[in-house]
Parts: C-alpha cells; structure tokens; sequence
C-alpha cells in the first residue's frame, strides 16, 4: 500500500504578483474527463453552460469553468467546487466565497481552443484571448470600439498586418 498523498501548501502569491495559467478545451474530451470538470460547476454554471446553443461553445464553457476553479485552489486550501461568485456592479465575476482565501483576484478569458485564467494577489487582473485565425472583423467595428487615433494607426498598417494589430488592441481593452 502507498503512503497517503499529503496536500502541497498554496501557491502564495506577492502584493500585485499575476500568473497566468492556459488549457486547450479541445484536448480535454475523454467522457470521465468531462465528468469530472461537470461535477466541479455549480448548479448556475451548469445551466448557463446548458443554455449554449453550440456544442462547441458548451465544451469550451464547461471546461474553462472547471479549469477557473481548479487554478484558484492551488492558490487556497478550498475544494474546487466550493467557490462561489457574485458578479460586480459592471458585470465582472469575482469571488464570493467561502472565506480564507486572502487578497485574491482573478479574470477568465476563452476562445476557440485555448483558456486562460489571471491570477493576482492583491490587485485587480485582466486578461484576454482571441484566436489568430478568427474571421476578419469589419472595420466599422473598430470604430465603434476604439479612439479615432486606433482607428487611423490599424488603417496605416499593411493590410496583411491590420488583423493582428486589431486583435492585440482589442485584447489589451478586453484586458483592461
């Protein structure tokens, strides 16, 4: 018989530290595998995956989900289906509970095939994804969204090089 695995301390993290920690959904498709990232959601997450139209989309929501839950434990001696959150007054998760878990912060970003959760200790913390490949976004976009001076400086860039530069600013304002 092995010896008892014993649980390794929490990751702590310094005033102002941020770690970032990423998973593929798309790598995570075996069913007790899924299973598993299931029982970690509470019943609200569980129905607002539910409510997803696109199998894909589903996925990505259950697994990114599970994955927020299992990154904040490393940071604090809670299970990782006993966290629970509240949305601020603009909308943002953040944690509710339980207690003891210190000065943490933390943000979720996905897209197709990839998920990232900032981590931060003491501070608020962004961070956003988009995939490289994703269509071309029309450029009244930009200007709904962005300065005029954004505007100008993506309309300067080389047409082969204005998709990246959108999606590095517009992740930056996600972020923020």
């Amino acid at each position: 018989m092995s010896e008892p695995t014993r649980p390794r301390p929490p990751i702590a993290l310094g005033e102002g530290e941020i770690q970032v920690w990423t998973v593929s959904p798309k790598r995570i498709r075996q069913p007790s595998q899924l299973a598993a990232c299931e029982r970690l959601l509470s019943e609200e997450e569980r129905a607002r995956c539910a409510r997803r139209t696109i199998e894909a989309s589903r996925h990505e929501f259950l697994v990114s989900h599970a994955f927020l839950r299992l990154v904040l434990s490393q940071y604090a001696a809670v299970a990782p289906d006993a966290w629970t959150f509240r949305a601020t007054e603009h909308g943002r998760p953040e944690i509710a509970g339980p207690d003891g878990h210190g000065p943490l912060t933390f943000n979720l970003s996905h897209t197709d095939g990839l998920a990232a959760v900032a981590v931060a200790g003491g501070t608020e913390v962004g961070v956003d994804v988009e995939a490289l490949d994703r269509r071309e976004v029309e450029r009244g976009f930009a200007a709904r969204f962005f300065a005029p001076a954004e505007v100008e400086a993506l309309e300067r860039q080389p047409e082969a090089a204005r998709r990246r530069a959108f999606l590095q600013l517009w992740t930056l304002k996600e972020a923020y």
